[in-house]
């Protein structure tokens, strides 16, 4: 637990103007870092996991503290709105050090360090520095709400180690794992493509992808729709290409395999989409792509990625909040399952 001196009260007066600005700004820094911490803990754990009532409550003072700074008077503050201004002192003192030490090693001068340096000594000879007792900034603890939620997650789930020492992990699913469907055009998405595989490969899931499927005596067409049928999910990524069409029609084979499954059930599937630059992405993947994220019937894809990594990181949190929420809500055959072995 953080520590600071509820009954303590200081009066903190500004000379000027800039002295405001500068607790407003640093406020501001700290207050964005603790709306990360919040979006780190829903990305594990989903958008409605119960959120820690001390940040909500950080935040809640920093707010407080913002608003009191913008009235530019000498500020009064006492119990915790006094202990967050510390932390939020903390904070700031702790992000100069690692920003001085990041230009010490490209090679700063020290003309170059000295406004970073004087803040330092600034804080460091401020009276709420000096006088209020030490209280560590939050920090969010990603084993929050684990327990509510690990029985589910575990028998349905491993972590996500994609690579060990360079070697895939070997894994066989069994026949009856959730199966998911990768579907987007090829030649602009491989490299997403092989991600997703990877990461579905580390959940001990059953892989759908076209191009790695055993050759049938079937068209083409006619294992797309198999696929996009029998899915348990189908994850759509969308990047700079509409792609190849179906013959006899102007729609795409990714958008015909979207079609099918959102037919098939809707809430099965999750998009993913590239962040590209004005005018990279084909006018034709534009509208594909303005039809799937409709505003009334289509799906929320938030995140754009822009990086296979981050591709990895989406990909991890959505389907395991969708596993998660299948599981509780019991709308999904492994609902069972999961009951079963939370029971033993």
């Amino acid at each position: 637990m953080r520590s600071g001196d509820g009954n303590s009260r200081v009066v903190v007066n500004f000379i000027d103007e800039a002295g405001i600005q500068w607790l407003i700004e640093v406020l501001t820094e700290y207050r964005a870092y603790l709306e990360g911490e919040k979006r780190k803990i829903r990305n594990r754990f989903g958008y409605k996991v119960q959120l820690d009532k001390e940040l909500l409550d950080e935040i809640g003072y920093v707010d407080w503290c913002i608003k009191h700074a913008q009235q530019e008077r000498p500020l009064a503050y006492g119990g915790e709105a006094l202990g967050i201004i510390r932390s939020t002192y903390e904070f700031k003192f702790k992000n100069l050090n690692e920003e001085i030490a990041d230009l010490e090693e490209k090679g700063a001068t020290e003309e170059m360090l000295g406004p970073y340096r004087r803040e330092v000594r600034d804080i460091l000879d401020s009276g709420i520095y000096k006088n209020v007792p030490s209280r560590e900034p939050y920090k969010s603890d990603l084993t929050f709400n684990e327990e509510l939620i690990a029985a589910a997650q575990s028998s349905l789930l491993s972590p996500l180690t994609v690579l060990t020492n360079g070697k895939k992990l070997a894994k066989t699913p069994p026949s009856d794992a959730l199966k998911i469907m990768i579907s987007s055009t090829v030649k602009d998405l491989s490299p997403e493509r092989d991600a997703l595989d990877a990461v579905i490969e580390s959940m001990n899931f059953i892989r759908l992808r076209s191009e790695k499927m055993a050759p049938e005596a079937s068209p083409s067409k006619g294992v797309c729709r198999k696929m996009a049928e029998e899915c348990d999910i189908l994850c759509l990524i969308i990047g700079e290409r509409y792609g190849f069409k179906v013959a006899g029609t102007n729609v795409s084979v990714t958008e015909f395999e979207f079609q099918i499954a959102k037919k098939h059930d809707p809430k099965k599937i999750l998009v993913f989409v590239k962040k590209l630059s004005s005018g990279e992405r084909e006018k034709e993947a534009e509208d594909f792509l303005s039809r799937v994220g409709d505003f009334e019937n289509g799906y929320f894809y938030g995140q754009r990625f822009a990086t296979v990594e981050q591709l990895i990181e989406l990909a991890s949190s959505a389907i395991t909040r969708w596993v998660s929420e299948r599981a509780r809500l019991g709308t999904h055959r492994l609902g069972v399952a999961v009951a079963n072995k939370v029971e033993d």
